[in-house]
């Protein structure tokens, strides 16, 4: 059932200061009105400034019309699991002490068992972001920011998201966007992190940049970043190519 109901905003003090600005309005438009004759006109003016003066007032309270309408959903959670190439790395160390792939422990540990606890009190729907596209020649990446934002376009009574993946985002806007978004309207985003604590001993790219468009016969800047976690130096050479695999 819709209930609907006045709200004011407003404390003790700030009671007390607008009615006696209320009373000092009274007492003033009664002198003005005893002051020029008493004259009905004159009356007329001075009521409609008291009524003035009492809209503001009463406008200071900041009332707002309230309509409380109560869910008839069941709160919905959604847990995102990342399924971008760089899950198929083999770095999680099991209880046993074996090791296997980051996708293969997401596939064992998401199962309807493991939501259980949450889908008993709701909702409970898995996605999955961030997969390879099916084009070699489209962007591959992870893009947090993407797959969260959508939730807020899609679901309705959303109550929190759970994201389970391997890192950071490399792909589309920073993920603070879509976080601000969220703390706006209280809806939580909790985070899992999955795969071996130290890196793998590897070179690996994090991060480039192919400017949209060039000028025929002029320079281009290709920026870049490649991140190392070998326990040495060593001597690298970056070759990059097109979708058309010229170098």
């Amino acid at each position: 059932m819709i209930s609907t109901h006045w709200s004011f905003n407003f404390s003790a003090w700030f009671i007390v200061v607008t009615a006696l600005a209320w009373l000092i309005s009274i007492g003033a438009s009664w002198l003005q009105w005893k002051r020029r004759g008493k004259g009905k006109r004159v009356l007329f003016m001075e009521i409609l400034r008291l009524l003035i003066v009492t809209l503001i007032c009463v406008m200071l309270f900041k009332p707002e019309l309230v309509k409380e309408i109560p869910r008839t959903q069941p709160p919905h959670v959604v847990i995102l699991t990342d399924a971008s190439g760089s899950m198929l790395t083999r770095d999680v160390t099991l209880d046993d002490k074996s090791v296997v792939t980051r996708a293969d422990w997401l596939k064992a540990n998401n199962t309807a068992a493991h939501w259980k606890p949450i889908s008993d009190k709701g909702k409970v729907t898995v996605e999955n972001f961030a997969a390879p596209p099916a084009k070699p020649s489209a962007d591959a990446g992870t893009d947090l920011n993407d797959a969260v934002m959508k939730l807020l376009t899609h679901e309705d009574n959303l109550k929190a998201v759970l994201v389970l993946t391997d890192g950071d985002w490399n792909l589309g806007d920073s993920p603070v966007v879509a976080a601000t978004k969220f703390s706006a309207r209280d809806i939580p985003i909790y985070t899992v992190g999955i795969g071996g604590e130290q890196p793998l001993p590897d070179l690996v790219l994090e991060h480039s940049s192919t400017p949209a468009y060039g000028i025929l016969g002029d320079q281009i800047t290709v920026p870049f970043k490649i991140q190392s976690y070998l326990s040495r130096q060593v001597d690298t050479t970056v070759t990059m190519s097109d979708m058309h695999g010229v170098v």
